[in-house]
């Protein structure tokens, strides 16, 4: 006599396919990811990166950091510009900034106030421009000593 075979539960039936089906989903997967990785062209960077960190570390030691070079007399006399970190988005662009005296340095950016009715007006490569009650003025980077200052740009 023959015992009858007892039907398959669903759930073991299920699984091998089911395992078989996210494991060649698992390789497709990853073999997309590899052949995008290889055919498709990396975005530029949005910012140009310098690419010899000692040329720049050269550059910040010879500046002169004592002395605050304004190009406008209605700029405040105890600020400093320390550095700019320019980029062609300007919610992406930084000002450093120090106040004479002071040990820290200030990272503002555009539309930020620097001192009680002194904003952050437009952050450029080589100099910030604030908006005070007495209108606009230039804060320049400081030039290292026995270089002639860079001509202004007119817009």
């Amino acid at each position: 006599m023959r015992r009858p075979i007892p039907p398959a539960d669903t759930a073991a039936r299920i699984a091998g396919p089911l395992a078989t089906l996210l494991v060649a989903l698992g390789f497709g997967w990853l073999a997309t990811g590899l052949i995008g990785d290889f055919l498709l062209p990396r975005p530029a960077p949005v910012v140009d990166i310098e690419r010899d960190p000692l040329r720049v570390a050269g550059q910040l030691a010879a500046l002169d950091f004592s002395a605050p070079r304004q190009t406008a007399a209605s700029a405040p006399a105890n600020l400093l510009l320390a550095g700019i970190a320019a980029s062609a988005d300007p919610r992406l662009a930084r000002a450093l900034i120090r106040r004479d005296g002071q040990p820290d340095i200030l990272v503002l950016a555009v539309g930020e106030e620097i001192s009680a009715g002194t904003r952050v007006d437009r952050i450029e490569r080589d100099a910030v421009v604030l908006t005070g009650p007495a209108g606009h003025s230039r804060l320049t980077l400081p030039q290292p000593a026995g270089t002639a200052p860079a001509a202004p740009d007119h817009d």
